[in-house]
């Protein structure tokens, strides 16, 4: 897992629902899970759905380590 810090700019361009980045969040051949302050899973794309097997719901509010 890779740390990313982002400045305000780039994590308003990060939120869901943002049509262009949310594209290309999705699309990327790579697995991302988009962690909170507190290490919560706030999403993650179809490429980290298909190799954990799991569904988003799933996921929503977990650890990492759950």
């Amino acid at each position: 897992m890779l740390p990313l810090e982002l400045d305000h700019q780039s994590a308003a361009l990060a939120r869901p629902g943002n049509t262009i980045p949310d594209t290309l969040f999705q699309n990327l051949p790579i697995g991302v899970l988009v962690l909170g302050a507190q290490g919560e899973i706030h999403s993650v794309n179809q490429a980290a759905l298909s190799l954990l097997g799991l569904t988003e719901s799933q996921l929503q509010g977990q650890t990492p380590l759950d």
